[in-house]
């Protein structure tokens, strides 16, 4: 079953303190079906340049990644995405955050996500009543081997644990007041998630978009 395979490697990523060598090779070289979970976006989202190229599109695709693309993008006006990415992992992080924002006030979030108990299973059985049944059994076996927040200081993610003030920086819907907003469309939106390489969707993916955001991948992918 895929879902348990992506679990266990999961938790041999996240635990394992010597890893074998096939685990290994996943944290180098480009883009692959096993690279680690950004934890926040390294883009600038919050600019008036970005932010007007997201406003009122219908229709988009974008990578999942850390999910802070598709949350903003669901905050300035879209209702219908679909997410892909070439990692198991990124569909899960933005599942997670999409059921803490619907749970959540803002100041919980931020700490869930990038205090000093990050991913820390009070708030994560709060959180954990709003998952789909895939994300559930996913996040509850990892947090649920979780002792002293290791999981959100470990090598699943390629971001440091501690990043509030570059999240707080790139993304809007940090703000408050946006955040409440986000939190009031969240679960009117039309959501499907690929794990695949975007320059292979093709056949799956409808004729056109209103925005294709391809973020770093291009660039990753050798293709300029």
């Amino acid at each position: 079953m895929i879902l348990d395979e992506e679990i266990n490697l999961a938790k041999d990523i996240a635990f394992l303190d010597d890893k074998p060598e096939e685990i290994r090779w996943m944290f180098k070289g480009q883009y692959n079906e096993c690279s680690l979970i950004f934890r926040v976006t390294n883009e600038r989202i919050n600019t008036k340049e970005y932010i007007d190229i997201l406003k009122n599109k219908n229709k988009i695709l974008s990578v999942i990644a850390s999910g802070d693309q598709i949350l903003n993008s669901i905050l300035f006006g879209t209702k219908n995405i679909d997410g892909y990415d070439i990692s198991m992992f990124p569909k899960y992080y933005l599942k997670l955050k999409m059921a803490a924002i619907e749970e959540l006030d803002i100041n919980d979030f931020k700490e869930f996500f990038y205090g000093r108990h990050a991913l820390n299973k009070e708030m994560y059985k709060k959180v954990s009543n709003h998952l789909d049944e895939d994300s559930l059994k996913f996040w509850n076996t990892l947090i649920g081997m979780d002792k002293h927040t290791r999981l959100a200081n470990s090598d699943l993610f390629c971001t440091d644990v501690s990043s509030i003030k570059l999240a707080e920086d790139n993304n809007p819907y940090l703000e408050p007041s946006d955040y409440k907003k986000l939190k009031s469309k969240i679960k009117n939106i039309n959501l499907r998630l690929f794990r695949d390489d975007v320059f292979e969707l093709r056949d799956k993916l409808p004729d056109s978009y209103d925005l294709v955001n391809l973020s770093s991948i291009v660039v990753a992918s050798n293709i300029i």
